[in-house]
């Protein structure tokens, strides 16, 4: 997923699965604050309680909450 198709989601809730480190996959709903690049480390989304990297992320859909 990339930058520009993840912005779209910035402010609203939206459920999210991506896998670990380790392949172990998680589903979460949470609110999208922002997306970003940080040096060395990549592009994240950033949610209201976790950031998780763009492209570890395998589905990303906005929900009505």
């Amino acid at each position: 997923m990339s930058i520009k198709e993840a912005a779209g989601f910035i402010g609203k809730n939206c459920l999210v699965s991506w896998f670990d480190n380790a392949e172990h996959m998680f589903s979460e709903v949470m609110r999208v604050e922002d997306v970003l690049c940080v040096p060395l480390y990549g592009e994240y989304l950033i949610g209201d309680e976790k950031e998780v990297r763009l492209d570890r992320i395998t589905r990303l859909e906005a929900v009505l909450q």
